[in-house]
């Protein structure tokens, strides 16, 4: 926004210098004459020469200076051009912040900077990767501290003790495996998230690309009836027509300005889809002209295996099958290790012999146990829940390669059908319609062919074009898809 802005106030000081420059210029080249209604609706003309200017005011005549001409009327002439011109220049500073051509390959680069989607899986792996950390946890120790009089009713001893429990070092060998399968998910999940992103990318692309060219052959199909409205207009005056034909060249270009209207607006909605993908703050355009894409003659059955999506649920079977090695592991004992520190002040029988110990002595030992559960069920259930999700991990996986063959196969088929009938078109339909283009046009004007001819001639002419046009977009579409069952860019 901010280089708008720049770019609109230095169009503007453009205007300003501009209208300066028109002033001058008039004022020692040029001989115009500038007329305008006043509010009062009193009739003003303005005549500029070199060295003076007359003004025509309620039928009076005066001659004043040049300078004296601008002083009366001029200010609202300097306005209006500088007006014109702010406009002008603004006009085309926005077309050029608003619009900027991209080819295909830029466009896919873009948005894999850009893209937040994309942004969000590479955050995932990120997360994942610090989440690994957490397989190896032994839990906090605890420090316990007690003083009283546990070993005798008059002297007020302590005891300093430390314990850990952790879980079975296999459960955390285990967690620490599937961590890392969570982060190979993540990574996973990140690879299809770029491979539909530039599949989007390409199929939005391609259809702003059919959505211009289409527009464009509106545009040229609104030239030839504009031509033909003022012919029929023409022979409608000169009597050599009916008015039927003008009626119907008139309802044929107002259908087509119509057509013109909606798909101008198909352009606006794929520009913004396109932005969309592409993560940027201002609207892109494309190359018109793209060219058609490239798909490997060799392709079979076999390249699904590549698909990402099948990837993806390849590694949420080792994920789940993962979790349940961990879950299994859970049925190990939890082990816990002590250590204490004490004293026992007072006397203490030691071989017969009574001995004394005050708080300068301590006493040390330690501790080891075992927590075994004793209702299985619990986790038992655990067990048997993290292996169902493996087998629907895995029926997901087999639905997801069904769907994808049967796509592969159909699309397989409609590229073989799209091709053969793009090839048709360049090679014969375009040279055919652009011939009666041309034959219709030429046998109106010289009266061979009545209104009714020349509308069939053309019509068929123009949708031989949009055919062309439609034939392209849908075997780019076709290849597009492809390329991602293929798991290819």
């Amino acid at each position: 926004m901010n280089l708008y802005f720049h770019k609109l106030l230095l169009n503007a000081l453009k205007a300003v210098c501009f209208s300066v420059f028109v002033v001058k210029f008039y004022q020692k080249m040029i001989h115009h004459t500038f007329r305008y209604t006043t509010k009062n609706s009193i009739k003003t003309l303005l005549d500029i020469r070199p060295d003076q200017a007359t003004v025509i005011r309620d039928g009076r005549t005066t001659s004043v200076s040049f300078l004296n001409a601008i002083k009366i009327q001029g200010m609202k002439f300097v306005f209006i051009i500088f007006t014109i011109c702010s406009l002008l220049f603004s006009n085309h500073s926005i077309a050029q912040v608003a619009t900027r051509q991209i080819p295909l390959e830029e466009a896919v680069k873009i948005a894999l900077q850009n893209n937040p989607q994309l942004k969000r899986a590479a955050y995932k792996v990120d997360q994942q990767q610090v989440l690994q950390k957490t397989a190896f946890n032994l839990g906090k120790t605890q420090v316990n501290y007690t003083r009283g009089q546990y070993n005798s009713a008059i002297n007020n001893d302590n005891n300093i003790t430390l314990s850990q429990s952790f879980e079975f070092p296999t459960i955390m060998l285990a967690q620490n495996r599937l961590h890392g399968e969570k982060i190979r998910l993540a990574q996973q999940s990140h690879v299809l998230t770029k491979k539909e992103l530039i599949r989007e990318v390409k199929a939005t692309y391609y259809q702003l690309a059919f959505s211009l060219q289409r527009l464009a052959l509106l545009k040229q199909q609104d030239s030839i009836y504009q031509n033909f409205v003022k012919l029929a207009d023409l022979r409608y005056k000169t009597g050599e027509t009916s008015y039927l034909e003008k009626l119907a060249a008139q309802g044929k270009s107002n259908e087509i300005t119509l057509q013109q209207q909606q798909a101008a607006t198909d352009v606006v909605v794929y520009q913004q889809q396109l932005q969309r993908w592409l993560g940027t703050a201002e609207p892109s355009t494309i190359v018109s002209d793209a060219p058609v894409l490239n798909l490997s003659a060799n392709y079979s059955i076999v390249v699904i295996e590549q698909n990402p999506l099948l990837a993806y649920f390849q590694q949420q079977i080792k994920v789940a099958e993962a979790n349940k090695s961990v879950e299994k592991n859970r049925l190990l004992p939890n082990i816990s290790l002590g250590y204490f520190n004490q004293t026992l002040i007072g006397s203490q029988n030691i071989n017969g012999t009574e001995q004394y110990f005050g708080s300068d002595k301590r006493f040390t030992g330690f501790s080891v146990g075992l927590a075994f559960p004793l209702w299985f069920s619990p986790q038992q259930g655990k067990i048997q829940a993290a292996g169902i999700e493996s087998k629907i991990v895995q029926a997901e996986y087999q639905n997801t390669k069904n769907e994808l063959t049967a796509s592969f196969n159909q699309f397989l088929q409609q590229y073989k059908q799209a091709k053969q009938g793009l090839d048709y078109y360049q090679q014969q339909g375009l040279k055919q319609a652009n011939a009666q283009l041309h034959i219709a046009e030429k046998a109106y004007r010289a009266g061979e062919i009545g209104y009714v001819e020349y509308l069939q001639g053309i019509t068929q002419a123009i949708n031989i074009k949009e055919q062309y046009l439609i034939a392209f977009n849908q075997l780019n579409q076709i290849i597009i898809q492809l390329q991602f069952i293929s798991g290819g860019n």
